[in-house]
């Protein structure tokens, strides 16, 4: 009986994922706070598992206090989209919406946080398990 539990307990432990067990100290207002507290370059876009980053070279953003984010080209706002950010089933998520701009609107999506510091911000997509190309998405402070 000792060893039929013990391999229970092993299973048990075992089949839990990283989904799991999100992260506790990550919360969206963190994410929030390192988006506002600077200008940002896409330093990685991978979309349906193609590098696009040179798409956004040229870009800056600056997401702002009130959900609006500035895409700048030249000095100068070509468009403003919205953002935010959430908690969805444990899991930190960013959304940025943009509409006027085709290659801007390749970054409207729903937003996964993997990993953030002061500097450096990698997403990715929330995708199907059946669906093999992933979309990652990596922000750095300029």
């Amino acid at each position: 009986m000792k060893r039929f539990l013990s391999i229970l307990c092993l299973l048990a432990f075992f089949s839990c994922t990283e989904d799991d067990n999100p992260n506790p100290n990550a919360s969206p207002q963190e994410l929030s706070s390192t988006l506002v507290s600077g200008e940002w370059v896409v330093d990685l876009f991978i979309d349906d598992g193609v590098n696009e980053t040179s798409m956004f070279n040229g870009f800056s953003f600056n997401f702002l206090d009130n959900g609006r984010v500035e895409a700048i080209s030249n000095g100068q706002v070509i468009e403003t989209g919205n953002w935010s950010t959430y908690q969805d089933d444990g899991k930190v998520g960013l959304d940025i919406s943009f509409s006027s701009d085709a290659r801007l609107d390749e970054l409207s999506d729903d937003w996964y946080k993997m990993n953030f510091s002061n500097n450096r911000i990698d997403l990715e997509e929330d995708y199907d398990e059946d669906e093999s190309d992933e979309d990652r998405l990596r922000f750095v402070r300029r």
